[in-house]
C-alpha cells in the first residue's frame, strides 16, 4: 500500500464530509483495501480537513518557513 500525499489525504476527507452533509450514515471508499466510516464525528473530520490544507499549502510553497532565526 503506497503512502498517501496531504492532497489524496484532504480529497479522501473532503469525500467523507460531503457523503455526511448529503445524508449519508456510512460511507466506504473502494481500492485493495475497503474502509468504511459509520457516525463519524463532523467536527473531527472538519478539524482534519483544516489541518490537511495546511499540510497541502505547506508543501506548495516549498517545505518549512522559518523567520527571524538567530545565527548562531
Amino acid at each position: 500500500m503506497a503512502i498517501q500525499t496531504y492532497a489524496e489525504q484532504l480529497e479522501e476527507v473532503q469525500a467523507k464530509l460531503k457523503a455526511i452533509r448529503q445524508g449519508a450514515q456510512e460511507y466506504s471508499i473502494g481500492g485493495a483495501v475497503s474502509r468504511s466510516l459509520k457516525h463519524v464525528d463532523y467536527a473531527e473530520l472538519r478539524k482534519e480537513e483544516t489541518w490537511l490544507r495546511k499540510m497541502v499549502a505547506r508543501e506548495s510553497r516549498g517545505g518549512i518557513l522559518i523567520r527571524g532565526a538567530t545565527k548562531v
